[in-house]
């Protein structure tokens, strides 16, 4: 299994909007430049997220995007799905179903890398950032 950068890209983007949540929407511009997110690219992503219901936006001089959802309430799950589809653990055995211990061990593994990514919320990774922040010292 791998996360494609179309992925990567739009956590990043969702990331962006929620470290200023509620405060202002942002333009392409705006989450392209702080994230090194192509332009072109990330209007691609932002429309997918925009039909997932996590983003939304608004047109005019103040316009650009905003978080739909509370960042606690948004997963990397959401973020996944809208972007890859299913993630698949399971090699392609030309669609047959087996029902073996290999496979079975195959979807188990399928259902926990689910719940973990269904685990984890953008405001976990906010707090993450924040943590990563205080610690950071400097010495002269």
């Amino acid at each position: 299994m791998k996360i494609s950068v179309k992925t990567d890209y739009a956590l990043r983007a969702v990331f962006e909007l929620a470290i200023n949540h509620g405060k202002k929407s942002f333009s392409i511009h705006e989450i392209a430049k702080n994230q090194g997110i192509p332009k072109r690219y990330l209007e691609h992503l932002l429309l997918m997220l925009k039909k997932a219901k996590i983003v939304a936006s608004t047109r005019g001089k103040k316009g650009g995007y905003v978080l739909v959802k509370n960042p606690e309430k948004i997963t990397i799950g959401d973020i996944i799905r809208p972007v890859e589809g299913a993630v698949d653990v399971a090699p392609n055995c030309a669609g047959e179903k087996k029902k073996d211990l290999i496979s079975e061990t195959w979807q188990s593994l399928q259902g926990t890398i689910e719940k973990l990514f269904d685990s984890i919320t953008i405001a976990d990774l906010l707090n993450r950032k924040k943590t990563a922040e205080k610690t950071l010292t400097y010495s002269i």
